[in-house]
């Protein structure tokens, strides 16, 4: 929890967290819910994701409820590029990862 209030501090919509496998998704800032939420998937061993972006709009994950970026990120999809391909780029590229 204490990563997400670092990494949102100073912003002002909702927070998005999901789970991997795709079960379950959250959208606040209430430092309550999203602490069960990790709590409970963390339990069932699920991977939970956030989203780099903010959220306007309640329980709308798209790209169009996005509000405040607060990281850049990439986004690679194995069924379009293959992963030798994606680790080349990773790797020639001029800046590196910071998480």
């Amino acid at each position: 929890m204490e990563f997400l209030k670092k990494f949102f501090d100073g912003t002002a919509h909702n927070i998005e967290l999901r789970t991997v496998p795709a079960v379950a998704q959250i959208f606040t800032r209430e430092e309550k819910l999203l602490n069960e939420f990790i709590a409970n998937h963390k339990k069932l061993k699920h991977h939970i994701y956030f989203g780099c972006c903010t959220r306007a709009i309640e329980g709308n994950g798209k790209k169009e409820s996005c509000s405040e970026l607060v990281a850049f990120w990439v986004d690679i999809d194995f069924v379009k590029t293959p992963i030798e391909v994606a680790d080349k780029v990773i790797t020639d590229f001029a800046f590196k990862p910071s998480i």
